[in-house]
């Protein structure tokens, strides 16, 4: 035949999924969510949580704990594979929160 017998090695990746249960979310400030509560069946694990709202830091891991009441699109991106900055196969969902200042009931 033509030319030499060449070998090509070829990565196959699982498909991933960044499926959420909801899409909105209420909470008061001072309140706490475990942002793993939010996968939906067959959700892929070990994505990156971001949060995009008035208090830029209100995301650490999978704890969505804001210091400041206002509106939130929290982002939850999974991929696997190293190409590029999302990984050869990629995902996200968003969820959205509205976070309520905190009340202060006084009796006098």
């Amino acid at each position: 035949g033509c030319g030499s017998p060449t070998t090509e090695f070829i990565a196959v990746y699982a498909p991933v999924s960044a499926a959420l249960n909801t899409a909105t979310d209420e909470l008061c400030l001072g309140s706490t969510i475990d942002l793993t509560t939010y996968y939906a069946a067959g959700a892929t694990p070990g994505g990156t949580w971001t949060s995009n709202g008035p208090d830029a830091t209100a995301v650490s891991g999978t704890t969505f704990d804001p210091s400041l009441a206002g509106t939130y699109v929290l982002s939850y991106i999974v991929s696997n594979g190293t190409y590029g900055l999302y990984g050869i196969c990629s995902d996200s969902s968003s969820v959205v929160v509205t976070v309520y200042p905190s009340l202060n009931a006084t009796i006098l």
